[in-house]
């Protein structure tokens, strides 16, 4: 059999569990870091994708005790009353709705205000500003969720999302890169460990750590691709990792009974069938 360089050898192994068995040594660790990565990468492509088509969130996912106070209904009650132009509100002067030790809500609130409580929502002129866990954002009001059409709520939670669709995108990146990191480190080095625990029994024949290493990440490469496509189908991680594992075991239980995990066994059944 014609052996392919890499990275073609490693896409060719899919075809089969046997070749898949027999291709375990031909990776260098160079390589299988590399691979490695690049699954990791796969996983992680669908999350900006995702994101891009999304118009609005949940804003209670990021900042729950603003979400809270911006359903106040005198807050909702001043943001339809006021006239609103092309240039914003014409507030005048600050106006407290709600305070207390950890809260404030109101109109124009002033820096001090905002800085001497944990959680704030205050509607300026032309921008608003939400504060919540110590971290504020002062945005601008837009014409696409003009803060005097629908909800208030609704309105300025999708403002907040579109000035910061790029940041909870890369958070969201980080996330699934360092879930799917420890689930596929795990698979990939964890379970080789274990083969090369047993390297030394008759029925196994592999030699190296390096030679279950390459078995374990050749299997997860069909089984992160099809994780892949569904992510692209419907974004869910729990659901993504799922199926990812499930997938890798599935594979690695196909590659079993079809190799034994023993080369010798392969040779006989080659035999067998002359």
């Amino acid at each position: 059999m014609r052996r392919r360089p890499f990275p073609f050898n490693y896409f060719t192994n899919f075809a089969s569990a046997k070749r898949l068995f027999l291709e375990r040594g031909s990776y260098s660790w160079g390589q299988l870091i590399l691979v490695t990565l690049f699954l990791l990468a796969l996983v992680v492509l669908p999350v900006p994708f995702f994101y891009q088509g999304q118009t609005s969130t949940n804003l209670a996912l990021y900042m729950p005790r603003v979400n809270k106070l911006l359903a106040n209904p005198k807050l909702e009650q001043v943001a339809k009353t006021t006239p609103y132009t092309k240039s914003g509100y014409a507030f005048k002067g600050k106006q407290v709705l709600l305070t207390n030790r950890s809260e404030i809500v109101g109109v124009n609130l002033d820096k001090q205000d905002i800085a001497s409580h944990k959680t704030a929502v205050s509607l300026n002129n032309n921008s608003f500003v939400l504060k919540d866990k110590g971290v504020s954002y002062h945005l601008f009001y837009t014409k696409q969720f003009a803060p005097n059409q629908g909800k208030l709520k609704q309105q300025l939670s999708q403002t907040w999302f579109l000035r910061n669709k790029a940041a909870i995108s890369f958070s969201m990146m980080t996330l699934v890169l360092n879930l799917f990191l420890v689930t596929n480190l795990l698979f990939s080095f964890g379970a080789a460990f274990f083969l090369w625990l047993a390297r030394k029994s008759p029925a196994l024949t592999i030699n190296s750590y390096k030679e279950a290493v390459g078995l374990m990440v050749g299997i997860l490469g069909p089984a992160t691709l099809l994780t892949m496509i569904v992510e692209f189908v419907k974004f869910d991680i729990s659901l993504a990792i799922s199926i990812q594992m499930i997938a890798a075991v599935c594979l690695m239980l196909v590659v079993y009974a079809k190799t034994h995990f023993n080369e010798h066994y392969l040779n006989d059944e080659r035999i067998g069938n002359r």
